[in-house]
């Protein structure tokens, strides 16, 4: 009799770990082994006139295998973008709680960050490291987490750099991009007010714009946001 139950309490344990929730980081498809360090050394740079931005998207994905809500944690020691759940937030430690995406397909955590240049300053990226953690809301227990290395990882000369430049002069976007983007515009109150496709070399004005002061974003194969006024 104590073997069968022991046996039973052998099959109830194996039925419980196969059917544990389980949290999978992947990059350009591929998996991240749990606890892995994934060093990211490309970037592209924007020359904005008064000063350069340079770009870093890692292109980090999340899959859960649950329709339960997820919290993510990212701590770094240099300002980091999440965007993951709609809302971006910014900073050295950012937390989101209950998030809701599909199951089963890879959801990007739309991590980014962003390194700022003053005009003629020559570009000496920090290194930049990312601790990523992210577990069900309900059972810390399930948490997953990796290590993400970005910028100067092993010295300058490592560093792939994709140049792509942006400069807004009034109300006239002058650009040299190397794919398929598509520039939009928004007001202080957030509102969409222009979209222009752009690609390769040249220049768009946006004559609509009254004076005042706009932001404005770059996605698809070039990704960047700033600010500009018209006068």
């Amino acid at each position: 009799m104590k073997k069968i139950l022991l046996l039973s309490f052998v099959a109830l344990s194996s039925i419980a770990s196969l059917s544990a929730k389980q949290l999978t980081f992947s990059q350009k498809g591929e998996a991240i082994a749990p606890g892995a360090t994934v060093e990211f050394k490309d970037y592209e740079e924007f020359d904005m006139g008064a000063f350069t931005e340079v770009f870093i998207d890692p292109q980090i994905f999340i899959t859960k295998d649950s329709s339960d809500p997820v919290t993510l944690r990212t701590t770094a020691n240099y300002p980091i973008q999440v965007c993951i759940g709609g809302q971006c937030e910014a900073a050295e430690s950012v937390l989101k709680e209950n998030l809701q995406f599909a199951a089963n397909t890879p959801t990007s955590l739309l991590l980014d960050c962003s390194v700022i240049f003053g005009q003629g300053e020559s570009i000496d990226l920090p290194q930049i490291e990312v601790l990523i953690e992210a577990w069900y809301s309900s059972d810390s227990s399930s948490v997953t987490s990796m290590k993400l290395l970005m910028g100067d990882v092993a010295g300058a000369n490592d560093i792939t750099k994709n140049k792509n430049i942006v400069t807004v002069s009034g109300k006239t976007f002058t650009y040299s991009l190397d794919g398929q983007t598509t520039l939009e515009v928004f007001n202080l109150t957030g509102r969409c007010v222009a979209t222009k496709s752009l690609q390769g070399n040249g220049s768009v004005s946006i004559d609509n714009l009254t004076k005042g002061v706009y932001l404005y974003r770059l996605s698809g194969k070039v990704k960047s946001t700033g600010k500009f006024a018209v006068k």
